[in-house]
């Protein structure tokens, strides 16, 4: 009986060492995945739409589906550019007037006109919605509006806290980041009327600038650092999250008044001039991919800068501008897409 009480004993002591060897660990962390950018179509061509009836450059747009709404701007008579340094003719004031592209039937109407005069404004469009933001150095009065699709009526909107007028806006999560004009990121909340101020301050601060948004992040590339003759390539990304900028490969060719949008996972930079004048405007057009840090060109465009451009559906529109470099403006609408 002594034997088979030890044994028991035995056996327990055995069961209980077993027993407290830890157990793996067990590890849920997803592992990291491979971003990657959608491929890029290998027919890729320009093609030419329904012209606007206002020749107009400085100007802005947004879509709400497949009806794009062109707003304020300079409107000039002639494509011709005026004599003189860029920049410094006169282009006469600024339009409220707004015209409206439906890619749908290609064909123009008139939209309601914006409550202010407005030029090197930004525009784009969450939901239903398109939001203009345009900030008036020294005037108080509302100058910033939206307007939800299937109403004639602007409403007013709490300005950009910084004049990002001639630099860029993307949406990410249903926020609205500006950027470029400026050495700070703002961002605006729909819902609540808000803006949001970031404490990282933009490495190279320039105008005339544009970027977009991918993968999280936010992208400002090319621009103007001193006025029209002096350009930047400079490229550079914002991590809202980190609340830092980090450099990245320059633009391939260096100028300002570019106009750029969001595609494909890509920053597309297009258009420009350099201050030169009389001469023909920048036809360049690059994509940027942030997961690999590289360019590749892509087809050429007709020539043209202070323009207006808006994605819809794997699509790159691009609305008038000028097409010589100094003071210019012509009515042509064309679209980027796979033949």
């Amino acid at each position: 009986m002594h034997a088979r009480l030890l044994s028991l004993i035995v056996a327990f002591l055995v069961a209980g060492c077993l027993s407290s060897t830890p157990p793996e660990e067990d590890n849920n962390e997803a592992p990291p995945v491979d971003i990657e950018s959608p491929p890029l179509p290998s027919n890729l061509a320009w093609r030419q739409l329904a012209s606007a009836s206002l020749p107009r450059a400085e100007h802005c747009a947004a879509n709400i589906g497949s009806k794009f709404y062109v707003l304020g701007g300079f409107v000039l008579p002639n494509p011709v550019s005026a004599p003189g340094a860029a920049g410094n003719v006169p282009t006469g004031p600024p339009v409220n007037a707004v015209e409206i592209y439906d890619a749908a039937t290609n064909s123009w109407s008139v939209g309601p006109a914006y409550p202010t005069v407005l030029e090197h404004c930004l525009a784009t469009s969450v939901g239903d919605t398109i939001y203009v933001f345009y900030s008036v150095i020294g005037i108080e009065e509302p100058a910033s509006y939206k307007l939800k699709a299937g109403t004639t009526s602007w409403v007013a909107i709490a300005s950009p806290p910084n004049n990002h007028n001639s630099g860029m806006a993307c949406v990410m999560d249903g926020l609205i980041y500006t950027a470029g004009s400026a050495p700070t990121v703002d961002i605006y909340d729909p819902a609540t009327d808000k803006w949001t101020t970031k404490e990282a301050t933009i490495p190279t601060d320039r105008g005339h600038t544009s970027g977009g948004c991918a993968n999280g992040k936010l992208y400002v590339t090319a621009g103007d650092i001193g006025g029209h003759s002096q350009n930047t390539d400079a490229t550079e990304e914002f991590d809202p999250v980190k609340d830092n900028w980090t450099v990245k490969a320059p633009v391939p060719v260096k100028r300002g008044s570019i106009q750029a949008v969001s595609w494909l996972g890509r920053i597309v930079v297009m258009g420009g001039q350099d201050g030169s004048t009389n001469v023909p405007a920048y036809p360049d057009v690059n994509a940027y991919d942030p997961v690999t840090d590289t360019w590749t060109d892509l087809p050429k465009m007709t020539g043209r800068h202070g323009f207006a451009a808006v994605v819809f559906e794997d699509k790159i529109y691009v609305f008038a501008g000028a097409p010589q470099q100094g003071v210019s403006a012509f009515s042509e609408t064309h679209v980027l897409e796979a033949q």
